[in-house]
């Protein structure tokens, strides 16, 4: 469970865990602005839910057939239904919107987050999309880890459709771009280096650029021909990089992780 790595302590349902200073902070942060009463039940909510799930696993060791998963629905819905007990709308609706962004900000699932620069609703909507599209609480609800590739990427599809809707024009943009990891590749590099968002975009683009002129040769080009349309563009889209970044950071950028941007030989 990542939320067990952000508290850096190991997750037990000791009561004694609620007395730690570090321990309080946190899941406060984590639950928001309720009363003590509401923070204390969400919490132990919390806390049983996340024992539940490793009990249900560890029982069935993680073999699980359908009337496992039949009755993991109903413990689902029994825990959800508590909660809606315990908490107001407005602050179930909160709750659910920050443990997506600290389980996304951790252990990026889809929204890539800590890539972003969204503004604080833009943020929280995102993550509420996150929920709606993809669901809530994956590590301790969903049984089933081991989705299939096409099924993981229909529901990215849909998520980004409905990002369409909650973020501005270039934030949207920039969401589609993160999900590249060669694109947040660029963006560690011009971090490392204090340069702006905007020579990671330069760059990707200008990448993104080559590739689709490569994907445009005809069907009949020869591999020789092919190999030399090859060696111009890595030529020219590498000049082009080291005119962005200057000789010095260009050269420390191929070295350390960037040989990908100008390796279009198995394009």
């Amino acid at each position: 469970m990542e939320l067990q790595r952000l508290f850096g302590v190991e997750w037990g349902p000791e009561e004694a865990e609620i007395d730690d200073v570090r321990f309080q902070v946190l899941s406060r942060l984590i639950i928001g602005p309720v009363s003590e009463t509401e923070y204390e039940r969400t919490w132990r909510w919390f806390m049983t839910l996340m024992e539940s799930s490793q009990r249900f696993r560890q029982q069935r060791g993680n073999l699980l057939l359908s009337a496992d998963r039949k009755e993991w629905e109903g413990v689902v819905a029994l825990k959800n239904a508590q909660l809606e007990k315990i908490l107001p709308l407005q602050a179930h609706e909160e709750f659910r919107a920050r443990t997506t962004f600290l389980e996304e900000l951790f252990e990026s699932k889809a929204l890539q987050l800590k890539y972003l620069e969204l503004t604080p609703i833009e943020l929280r909507n995102a993550c509420l999309v996150k929920i709606k599209e993809m669901g809530w609480l994956e590590d301790a609800f969903e049984l089933d880890r081991n989705q299939s590739k096409a099924d993981v990427e229909a529901k990215k599809m849909k998520l980004a459709l409905a990002l369409k809707d909650v973020l501005a024009p270039d934030h949207f943009t920039e969401f589609l771009r993160v999900q590249d990891a060669g694109y947040r590749n660029l963006l560690e590099m011009t971090r490392d280096n204090q340069l702006p968002r905007s020579t990671a975009q330069k760059m990707f683009d200008l990448r993104q650029a080559t590739v689709a002129e490569l994907a445009q040769l005809p069907p009949e080009t020869t591999a020789s021909d092919r190999a030399a349309a090859v060696a111009i563009s890595q030529t020219t889209t590498s000049d082009a990089a080291r005119k962005l970044l200057g000789a010095e950071i260009y050269s420390k950028f191929i070295v350390r992780n960037g040989s990908w941007f100008t390796n279009f030989s198995k394009l």
